[in-house]
């Protein structure tokens, strides 16, 4: 078997318009301790990069420590979105078009299906040459996920939104030849949870031990309608980039900060309130709850918002949930 580590480079300067010189920011350059240290116990062998600065530099300190010299590699390259800066009013637009449409670019740009060929078929001659060995790849948030879209086609826009802030990132793949058998997703801030395939906001979670808080929740929760009104897969009303990751929706009469009823997050895993989570809406300038009913580990994480302009933290019940 041969095991790939794909790393995404921790934060990045995004001043710096360049994207082959683009920097690092302090604090993606302190988050690559996060990087040395997952690594450090994999028996790596090889260490090969995306040939742009962010990601050479997001693995230097563990090639530096172990001994390594990165090999670069040009199709491990990032996406070209255009020529042209995008701004950020039109970047998520241009994403989700990308994402539903692999064909689909701007007029000196790259589509998702040029994108995910050209790093494929680099992947292709690394298993070639290092076959049966630990190896690192330095990548990026697009050039990645394409990767992982051709071996798992479930793997779209969805996805790809659940991770876009999450730097840096680490990728297992498992390979029985040029076939992958495994695909682990691991958040390097949250190294503690057994579970760890998906994003929890940089590890920002609390534990609530008040019986009294938890079952007066339950007995909220027991007299009140879920309504289900922005089921999983569907778009924001306001804001049709973000797709839901879940069920979404509220307790029928209850009011929540924002004079609606209280917002709830659906699972797959029962009728168990173990969770909520809390957030901060800079935009609507508001604070609220949202109820966990029945959240696997996994949902639990894609229902943690971290936006630029929301911020929520996970608020977990001592000792298990309600069955009500």
């Amino acid at each position: 078997m041969t095991t790939i580590y794909f790393i995404r480079h921790a934060e990045a300067d995004n001043s710096v318009r360049d994207g082959r010189i683009r920097p690092l920011t302090e604090k993606g350059k302190r988050d690559r301790a996060l990087v040395t240290s997952f690594l450090s116990d994999k028996n790596i062998e090889a260490v090969l990069s995306s040939p742009f600065k962010r990601a050479i530099d997001t693995v230097a300190p563990f090639a530096e420590k172990y001994g390594f010299e990165i090999e670069t590699v040009e199709d491990f390259r990032e996406r070209k979105s255009d020529s042209d800066w995008i701004r950020e009013t039109d970047f998520f637009p241009f994403i989700a078009r990308q994402w539903a449409d692999f064909s689909y670019s701007l007029s000196d740009g790259e589509c998702l299906k040029e994108v995910q060929e050209r790093n494929i078929s680099a992947l292709n001659r690394v298993l070639s040459r290092h076959e049966g060995k630990n190896i690192v790849i330095g990548t990026h948030g697009t050039a990645l996920s394409t990767i992982i879209n051709y071996y798992d086609n479930t793997y779209g826009f969805a996805e790809f939104m659940t991770m876009i802030y999450l730097t840096p990132w680490a990728v297992k793949m498992t390979f029985d030849g040029n076939k992958c058998v495994e695909i682990e997703k691991i958040d390097l801030f949250n190294m503690s949870s057994p579970f760890n395939s998906a994003p929890l906001c940089g590890g920002r979670e609390l534990i609530c031990d008040s019986v009294d808080f938890w079952q007066a929740l339950d007995m909220l929760v027991a007299e009140s309608e879920i309504v289900i009104d922005r089921p999983k897969g569907s778009r924001h009303p306001k804001y049709p980039d973000c797709v839901y990751p879940l069920d979404y929706g509220y307790l029928k009469n209850t009011s929540s900060m924002d004079g609606n009823g209280i917002d709830v997050w659906r699972g797959t895993g029962g009728d168990k309130i173990d969770a909520i989570i809390c957030t901060v809406d800079l935009l609507k300038r508001d604070s609220e709850i949202k109820i966990l009913v029945g959240c696997t580990e996994e949902e639990k994480r894609l229902a943690i918002p971290d936006y630029e302009n929301m911020k929520g933290i996970l608020i977990r019940r001592e000792t298990g949930g309600s069955t009500a």
